[in-house]
């Protein structure tokens, strides 16, 4: 009897069918709508401990973040290097292919603010080989909404980081998405997704 292995199915048996899709041969499109499902479920374990957080840095609320996204077969590792310190890597070897995200994380400061974490993560740490990227926008004070609506609108406004085109909705709530073209030639799909950080 290999119990390792009987929990590690009995683990799998008991999540959603999207946990599959990250390790099958799925469309690049199919794995980042899994992925995504994954991390709107971290954000909101990470929003219903705000009160726990109160007062934390970036970099401690990024760790608590990662560590619920990942999973056995998935590595998130925070501070992992391309070309610099990312906040965070996700990492899945799937049945095809190697896949890989990076995500950097800001805590609220205005547009301005976010668009520099996003110009890092576009300039400096994305190679090209990751096809979609994320913002994280840690939101302590009330008004998360029209925050992150203020963010969508500046963006489409000024079209930073060779932005294609205006920001189109994402299905989770308070995130939407930008495609930029990206200095490998190809177009990197970014998420940026707000964690409501407010409790009190």
């Amino acid at each position: 009897m290999n119990r390792s292995r009987d929990s590690l199915l009995a683990w799998w048996g008991r999540n959603p069918s999207y946990v599959t899709t990250l390790f099958e041969a799925s469309t690049e499109e199919e794995f980042d709508a899994a992925l995504e499902r994954r991390i709107e479920e971290a954000i909101a374990y990470v929003e219903a401990n705000a009160k726990d957080l109160d007062g934390c840095n970036e970099n401690a609320i990024s760790t608590t973040l990662a560590g619920r996204i990942e999973m056995p077969g998935m590595s998130v590792v925070r501070e992992g290097n391309s070309n610099g310190h990312v906040d965070i890597t996700i990492e899945v070897n799937c049945m095809l292919r190697h896949r890989k995200r990076l995500g950097e994380a800001k805590k609220h400061n205005g547009p301005k603010y976010h668009i520099e974490g996003l110009k890092q993560l576009i300039d400096r740490y994305t190679t090209g080989r990751e096809r979609t990227g994320y913002v994280f926008d840690y939101v302590e004070s009330p008004g998360i909404e029209a925050k992150m609506t203020g963010i969508k609108d500046e963006m489409n406004a000024c079209l930073p980081c060779d932005q294609a085109g205006e920001s189109t909705d994402h299905p989770a709530q308070w995130a939407f998405t930008s495609l930029h073209n990206h200095r490998s030639g190809v177009a990197l799909r970014v998420v940026h997704f707000g964690v409501n950080m407010c409790w009190k």
